[in-house]
């Protein structure tokens, strides 16, 4: 989505849903930002963030009834051989809403069924990317993502600030004539 010309990515429950989007084979690649990756764990919605809105999110979709197996099913964590197509997670160090060990499953069980993912840490942020340093991280990353996964013409070679992680695989950089 493009809006007042600045990219938007999924974040959170929408980072969810776009890992999720990825068993669709309509979906190219997905961009998600600290996505709940295990609806079964009750890791996730332990957290003092998500004991207040437990009873909203209930409310509307339902998870308190749903049994074990239907939550595994609905889960970015247990379906990753169903996935086609490369994911870019992006995760705030010091976010407290979403269990970073989850995202750090995601990650490796993905690879290991064979997907390919990036992982970007941001250690300046949490659960929503604040800092001048983070969002300028995503933005490159999110370029050369979508640069290599959407047939984009190259960007201009993206540099990242001191402290962030580097996305993995590691963004190509251009070559310089010498």
């Amino acid at each position: 989505m493009i809006r007042s010309g600045s990219p938007r990515t999924a974040g959170s429950y929408g980072g969810y849903a776009s890992l999720l989007a990825l068993t669709d084979p309509r979906f190219r690649c997905a961009v998600a930002v600290n996505p709940l990756v295990d609806l079964a764990s009750s890791d996730w919605a332990d957290g003092p963030y998500w004991r207040r809105m437990r009873a909203l999110w209930d409310k509307q979709i339902g998870w308190s009834r749903l049994p074990e197996g239907e939550l595994r099913r609905r889960s970015p964590l247990h379906r990753v051989a169903d996935m086609r197509g490369p994911a870019l997670v992006v995760r705030g160090a010091h976010d407290p809403r979403v269990d970073a060990a989850g995202i750090e499953a995601f990650v490796r069980d993905r690879r290991a069924a064979g997907g390919e993912v990036e992982e970007l840490v941001l250690p300046n942020d949490g659960h929503a990317v604040r800092s001048s340093e983070g969002q300028d991280a995503l933005r490159r990353a999110l370029s050369a993502f979508l640069t290599r996964h959407l047939d984009l013409p190259t960007p201009a070679t993206p540099v990242l600030p001191p402290g962030c992680s580097e996305p993995w695989p590691p963004i190509p950089r251009p070559r310089t004539e010498s």
